[in-house]
Parts: C-alpha cells; sequence; structure tokens
C-alpha cells in the first residue's frame, strides 16, 4: 500500500513538472535601461550622474546636487565642483559665461495660493559675490541667462497668470517683459531678444487649463522681446497651441500641436527671412521642449520610464536634426532621457530611478 502511495505522488509530481515546462517564463517588468546608439557616430564624453545639469555654457554646465547645493562641471573633463555651501537648498541653477542663478523656496504666501514663493539669488563667477535680486513675494520658475541678462517666469500679481521679466545684472534693474492676463511662460533667451509662449488670447483664459502646455485648445502664440529696440512683437500666430520656444541667432523653433490627433511637431522659423518649416512631424504628445544652437536641433519624445503600458509609442527618444543637411539621427532609444544644448555639444541625461547615466554628446 505504502509503495502504491509512493508511486502516486511519483506520478502526480511528474505531471506537474511536465506543465510547468511548457508554461511560457514570466520576466517581471523592468526600467528600461539607458540605451545610447553608437551608430550615431558623435564623440561622448561620460559624466557624473550624481549631478544631473539644468544649464550650459561653453564648456560648463551647472546642477543641484543631492545636498540640494549648486556644482559647477567641466564637459570636456568630467571634473565638479562645488559652488555653494549655505545649506539652503537651491532650485534650477543656469550659467552664462560670467554669472549663475538659482531659485530657493521659502514659507507658503497667500500671493502664492499657499505654495512656497522663491527668490532668485545670483552668484559672480569673477568675484565671488552672491546676492538675492527679487524682494516681491512669487513663485518664480524657468530661469535662463545669456550673457548679464537673466530672465524668469512667475505669478506676482492676481488676475495675471505668469507673466515674463527680466534683469539686466550689470544695471542691477529688473525689467518687466510680459506681464498680460493669461500665460506667459517658458522664456527663453539668446543675445538681444527673448522668445515666450503667450496665453492672452487664449479661449482657456481664466480656467484652470489656462497653464497646460500640451493641451491642443489652448491656443498659445510665441512672442518676441528685443533689448536693442525696445519693442515686443508676435512672431508666430496659428491659432493653436505654440509651446516651449527656444531661440538661437536668428532662429527660432517651438512646437506646435495639432488638435486631431492631439500630437506635437517641432517648427523653425527664421527670424531675418520670416520662413517657417516643419523640422519633424513627430506623431507623438509627449514631446519635450526642442533645442537650437546653430545649425543642430534636437528634441526628445518621451514616455514616463516607471509607467509600463502597451500604449507607450514605439519612437521614443533623442533626436538630433542638421539644418544644413538635413539629416536627422537618433542619439538615444531611452524613453524618457533629457537634454541640454551648448555650442557643439548636448548633454544628454538618462535617469530612472536606480539606472542613470549622463554624457555629452559632441557634434563638431
Amino acid at each position: 500500500m505504502t509503495s502504491g502511495i509512493v508511486c502516486r505522488l511519483a506520478a502526480a509530481l511528474l505531471l506537474i513538472l511536465t506543465v510547468l515546462a511548457c508554461e511560457p517564463s514570466y520576466d517581471p517588468p523592468q526600467n528600461p535601461r539607458p540605451t545610447p546608439i553608437p551608430m550615431a557616430g558623435l564623440d561622448l564624453q561620460y559624466l557624473d550622474y550624481s549631478y544631473p545639469p539644468t544649464g550650459i555654457s561653453g564648456d560648463r554646465y551647472v546642477a543641484r546636487g543631492s545636498e540640494g547645493e549648486v556644482h559647477m562641471g567641466d564637459i570636456r573633463t568630467g571634473e565638479i565642483r562645488q559652488l555653494t555651501d549655505d545649506g539652503r537648498k537651491k532650485y534650477g541653477p543656469v550659467i552664462s559665461e560670467r554669472y549663475v542663478a538659482w531659485t530657493e523656496h521659502h514659507s507658503p504666501s497667500k500671493l502664492g495660493k499657499g505654495r512656497p514663493s522663491s527668490d532668485i539669488f545670483v552668484l559672480d563667477l569673477d568675484s565671488g559675490e552672491q546676492r538675492r535680486i527679487t524682494e516681491v513675494p512669487a513663485q518664480r520658475a524657468q530661469l535662463d541667462i545669456h550673457g548679464h541678462r537673466l530672465v524668469w517666469r512667475e505669478n506676482r500679481y492676481r488676475g495675471t497668470g505668469y507673466d515674463v521679466y527680466a534683469y539686466d545684472l550689470e544695471a542691477d534693474e529688473e525689467i518687466p517683459i510680459a506681464v498680460r492676463p493669461g500665460y506667459q511662460g517658458s522664456p527663453d533667451m539668446h543675445g538681444e531678444r527673448i522668445a515666450w509662449s503667450d496665453g492672452r488670447n487664449s479661449p482657456l483664459l481664466g480656467t484652470v487649463k489656462e497653464g497646460c502646455s500640451n493641451c491642443p485648445e489652448n491656443t498659445r502664440d510665441i512672442y518676441l522681446f528685443d533689448f536693442g529696440t525696445g519693442l515686443e512683437r508676435e512672431v508666430v500666430s496659428t491659432g493653436a497651441l505654440n509651446a516651449a520656444p527656444t531661440i538661437h541667432g536668428n532662429r527660432l523653433v517651438w512646437l506646435k500641436y495639432a488638435v486631431e490627433p492631439a500630437t506635437a511637431s517641432v517648427y523653425l522659423l527664421d527670424l531675418g527671412t520670416g520662413l517657417e518649416q516643419a523640422i519633424a512631424e513627430t506623431g507623438a504628445r509627449h514631446v519635450r521642449q526642442p533645442l537650437v544652437s546653430g545649425r543642430h536641433v534636437v528634441w526628445s519624445i518621451r514616455w514616463a520610464c516607471d509607467v509600463i503600458s502597451s500604449s507607450k509609442p514605439g519612437n521614443t527618444g533623442l533626436y538630433l536634426h542638421d539644418l544644413d543637411t538635413g539629416v536627422t539621427m537618433k542619439i538615444t532609444e531611452y524613453v524618457e532621457p533629457t537634454a541640454l544644448m551648448g555650442d557643439g555639444v548636448v548633454i544628454v541625461t538618462e535617469r530612472c530611478f536606480g539606472i542613470s547615466r549622463l554624457y555629452a554628446a559632441f557634434l563638431e
């Protein structure tokens, strides 16, 4: 009897093992790994991913360290140097040839609708002097700097949404650039000009979607301010959502959204000739701000790295377009890359939880 039970148990075990062997194996989904594409043929310099950059100028970039202080890195050598050490957390540092600027958050204010207000601080790299340039409570973000001028977005006044301000660090003077009803934001500056996305004519003015940056029904135009003439002018008005402008010399790039389907295309405007052209019909909605420097334009199609979905677009990654040759190449297939662009170089960040990579791709 005992031997019969043993035989039956052995037969049952053999059946279970046979079934398991026939079942397909299951591997749990993994966070996407960084995948730079060597076929791009670009020289790469790997950098310390502990310091993801937020600003670039020449061969230098700035980043916020894990302790909240500002650090400066050398793109060519990878050397990192800490610039601040006062224990106050800094956000969104940017850099020009001489200056580094960032924001610091403070206690919530009524003006900030219960969220922290913030001030802007500037460090002079030549003298080592650090100073605060803002006094009025407001939420400030989206800093950009070029030469001795700084530009940002803030919500100082009730009823006007977010506005654009600039500061001349040599003249020690604040300059209101666009203080209008509706959303004014995403300012970008090069030389004597500032470009920004402006919702003063949006049908969503006064609604909760007024500040939506990828809602196709949220009509926005692109405006330009010239310090040389002191004049503002509208340069892109299509009756659509025009967002995330970047300017370099006479070239302006931005995202133009279609309503149906709700996808973004990368467009270029030559400010000298007025010629406008589509650089990329991405077929995607989640497109990161395009950047232009010299003859190159970069943009990324993104998908949240921690989201596994069958609807994820298959063309995620960072793209580089050469305006002289018309050739577009893919730098990385990573699903959520970010990029900073300087003269002849793009810094790529691939980061998702514990998986990180940071490198500079040289374009020249």
